[in-house]
């Protein structure tokens, strides 16, 4: 087992209790009475049981697959699409044929079909569906979404078995609570270039029109942040500027997580003069239905065809959150273990990492080859935000959850019937944990080279090269500082009244139980790890270009997302912290950036001991977010905001008819604390551990296995620096500021 894996939880039934946790040693989690609901008894359902490669594989790229607009108005030269789209509960085919098995366990005695409650993005309920419809939209093109919240009350929340009040106790303001009971949301155009009202950020979520508790007028409420009043967001002709892969998201405050995993996800596409998406395009990139779309999901059921979200139960038996949640069952496009047809030529595959904490290292492989050697050269042609000047050929594509890759295969070198396997081996958590099981999510999805060649569409040859020159490096602006930003771990251990069940236990007796909660966290060199809600500690000025140094003390590698902008990759580098001074010491070589990473980016693999840099240029004033795109960390609570401020207009200046943009005004707010159908939780919470030396292994790109070392002998449990007192007292005079804001109305 690696040092984080958990057995499943046995789950019984049980009635509604109240318990109390106290506090066992300092640093720990103090926790006074509180409510949680029990989790009811189920199991999974085998994997084994479900027909793999027969579901077909759907295209999220046909035409019926596509939204149409619901008006296109043109205006002075520029195209706007507007649109309504709504997230609504339905349900799904998901897993195909799944074998029945008999009384005695062990013999098939027939199969049948399950249509699975989601979550889904639609024009209506009847078209609503996982992934949601595809944006293909046209270059400088202004897109309009009225976004419609239909899921209803969390009392009828599709994911509730898994989500508790005791659920987010290690971040107790990491959850929306909504007045009128409702299923918050916000989208989140992943990769967009998006004006901060529109971003959908976890602060801005909304819900339904509901009733509220006290009064009972139907009215939707929203998130502290959320501006937009009829909850329509603009994706302007910036956003559309050149062709990418974006995908859409929920990112709404403590259900990002569960309403991604119940299916509120779906993919953006913007097509340019040079990558048209049509036989007419002139780069040799396969089109029309040879371009393929894959959303990479991994999900688990019950034995009845039900989400079932992985998770923990502590001591109390209340529903807890693991440090990250894999499933067992791999969904392409929404279809368990799908097969594709394909004829023998060139496809284009646009490769999504979709789940909430896998990473994804995908081969191909001939389904009759045992030794599982790769079968096809996969040429990379585009990352995250668009296409590399060069094509490179890889045996394999590494993806962290939210990074895409955007992948050409020639299928006209094998034989007729030939079958290939897409597989898949990267270790849970990514890259020092568990190895994945062969049979299972060590496969993804299957290919069939049966179809018949359609010699009347153009199988063109991919060109050398993709742009009309190679991308240029971005220029640092003078006297914009660095950007030094960390990701961090500490363990929270939480001490409960149990029952003694031992034997001889005198009636009524109890005894203590711990429980170990995994808190990840992002922050400062200077600060350490930082709660979500604390004040902004990163600012850049409008319009310039920085650079960002992300170290990752951590034993795990985390897919790191900016918002707003594209940046490049620069070079990873190893660090030590030495122990007497807590300071971060970069060692050995530099590592620039090669191979597929040389282009333009949105999310980064940050491995552990090592810094990692990158550099974007900052052209749009707002607040923004940045994260760990491991949905189960980004909650619990590795997400932080950062600032594009505009310089402040003078007086003089302005009469001077200066074209400078007025200075921003973004006021901290802390989240609601309205009712809803969860219980109230009391909870008082002592310091946060010093910052970890990440003594923990991990595996580099380049294969090696190191630890990251301090510059002492001395640190505390999984490497943490125990003499950082300062670090600690600069956090506590951040924290202090946050209240001193609140005070003066800040």
């Amino acid at each position: 087992m690696s040092r984080r894996s958990r057995r499943r939880p046995v789950r019984k039934s049980s009635p509604m209790r109240t318990f109390v946790a106290l506090a066992a040693a300092e640093r720990l989690e103090v926790r006074t009475a509180f409510t949680c609901n029990m989790p009811v008894q189920e199991n999974t359902l085998d994997p084994l049981l479900i027909h793999k490669y027969e579901n077909p594989l759907p295209n999220p790229l046909d035409a019926a697959s596509v939204y149409r607009p619901s008006s296109v108005i043109t205006s002075r030269g520029v195209r706007t699409e507007s649109y309504t789209i709504g997230m609504y509960q339905t349900t799904q085919d998901i897993l195909g044929n799944v074998d029945l098995m008999g009384p005695d366990g062990t013999s098939v005695i027939g199969t049948t079909r399950f249509q699975t409650p989601i979550y889904g993005y639609g024009t209506s309920q009847a078209t609503a569906s996982f992934p949601g419809k595809t944006f293909v939209v046209p270059q400088n093109t202004n897109v309009s979404v009225h976004w419609v919240n239909q899921l209803g009350t969390v009392a009828n929340y599709l994911m509730n078995p898994y989500m508790d009040g005791s659920d987010m106790m290690n971040t107790p303001d990491m959850m929306a609570m909504p007045a009128n009971n409702g299923v918050p949301t916000v989208p989140h155009l992943h990769g967009g270039h998006t004006e901060s009202a529109s971003d959908g950020q976890p602060d801005q979520w909304f819900t339904q029109a509901l009733p509220e508790t006290v009064g009972g007028r139907a009215v939707i409420d929203r998130g502290p942040q959320a501006t937009k009043a009829n909850d329509t967001y603009v994706y302007d002709p910036s956003v559309n500027a050149a062709a990418h892969e974006y995908w859409y998201h929920d990112h709404a405050l403590g259900y990002t997580r569960t309403n991604v995993y119940a299916g509120l996800a779906g993919l953006y596409f913007t097509r340019d003069g040079l990558d048209t998406g049509t036989a007419a395009n002139k780069l040799g990139l396969p089109s029309g239905k040879y371009e393929v779309p894959l959303m990479i999901a991994d999900k688990m059921f019950t034995p009845d065809g039900q989400l079932y979200y992985p998770h923990q139960v502590d001591p109390a038996g209340c529903v807890r959150m693991l440090p990250e949640a894999f499933g067992d069952v791999m969904t392409v496009n929404g279809k368990a273990w799908p097969v594709m047809h394909v004829e023998p030529r060139a496809y284009r595959f646009r490769v999504l990492d979709g789940c909430d904490s896998r990473f994804l290292n995908l081969w191909l492989t001939r389904d009759t080859d045992t030794t599982l050697a790769p079968a096809a050269t996969l040429m990379q042609v585009g990352t995250d935000q668009g296409l590399l000047y060069k094509p490179v050929a890889q045996q394999n594509v590494l993806l962290g959850p939210g990074e895409r890759a955007d992948i050409v295969v020639d299928f006209s070198k094998f034989a007729p019937g030939t079958k290939l396997i897409m597989r898949n081996d990267a270790a849970t958590p990514y890259d020092g944990g568990d190895p994945v099981d062969p049979a299972t999510t060590g496969q993804v999805m299957e290919f069939i080279v049966d179809a018949p060649l359609t010699r009347s569409y153009p199988n063109p040859t991919l060109r050398a090269s993709l742009l009309p020159a190679a991308i240029r490096q971005l220029t640092p602006t003078r006297g914009q500082a660095t950007v030094q930003v960390g990701l961090f771990e500490s363990e929270i251990e939480e001490t409960f009244t149990v029952p003694d069940t031992s034997p001889g236990a005198a009636a009524g007796a109890t005894t203590t139980a711990t429980f170990t909660a995994i808190v990840p966290k992002l922050g400062t060199l200077e600060a350490g790890p930082l709660d979500y809600h604390d004040p902004n500690t990163e600012s850049i000025s409008l319009n310039n270009t920085a650079v960002w140094e992300i170290y990752n003390t951590t034993a795990d590698v985390h897919p790191v997302h900016l918002h707003l902008v594209a940046f490049q990759v620069l070079s990873r580098q190893d660090f030590t912290v030495n122990d007497v001074t807590g300071a971060y010491e970069k060692t050995g070589d530099v590592r620039p950036a090669t191979g597929s990473e040389v282009g333009w980016k949105d999310t980064v693999k940050t491995y552990p001991g090592t810094v990692t840099r990158i550099v974007a240029k900052f052209d749009r004033a707002g607040t923004y977010m940045w994260h760990c795109h491991i949905f189960s960390h980004e909650e619990n609570d590795m997400m932080r905001p950062f600032k594009v401020v505009a310089p402040v207009v003078t007086p003089k200046a302005a009469a001077l008819g200066s074209q400078t943009s007025p200075s921003l005004t973004t006021r901290f707010a802390m989240p609601q604390m309205s009712p809803m159908s969860m219980p109230p939780q009391a909870m008082a919470f002592s310091a946060m551990a010093p910052m970890p030396a990440a003594g923990d292994e991990g595996t580099q790109p380049t294969g090696q296995r190191r630890a990251v070392p301090t510059s002492s002998a001395t640190a505390g449990p999984r490497g943490a620096n125990t003499s950082s007192a300062g670090v600690l007292a600069v956090k506590s005079a951040v924290k202090a500021a946050v209240f001193q804001g609140l005070a003066r109305g800040n």
